[in-house]
């Protein structure tokens, strides 16, 4: 999904049942860009909640990225001790999951 401003790209996102056989939920947010104009906005709050509304979800996020890891804490997500290494840039990931308790699970 892309989202323009007056002609310009400013978000890209992508979200989708995910392929791998961990457990969790099945849905994930794969990706959000936002181009820097963009970031502080609430463009990528809209994002979040037009891709996952409150639906449970996971989503890989650099361990060292202090600052999106943030982001979905405010969105209900916390680690949940799944990891890996990207396989582009070699550095770690976490994994971060949301269960909306009010789904009953």
């Amino acid at each position: 999904m892309l989202t323009e401003q007056d002609g310009v790209v400013v978000a890209v996102m992508s979200f989708g049942e995910r392929s791998d056989d961990r457990p969790g939920p099945r849905l994930e947010l794969m990706s959000i860009y936002l181009s820097a104009p963009a970031r502080g906005t609430g463009l990528a709050d809209y994002l979040v909640q037009y891709a996952l509304g409150e639906a449970d979800a996971v989503l890989w996020v650099f361990e060292a990225n202090a600052r999106a890891i943030a982001f979905y804490r405010r969105h209900g997500f916390v680690p949940d001790g799944e990891t890996m290494f990207d396989t582009d840039t070699g550095l770690p990931e976490i994994r971060m999951s949301r269960v909306n308790p009010a789904a009953g699970r």
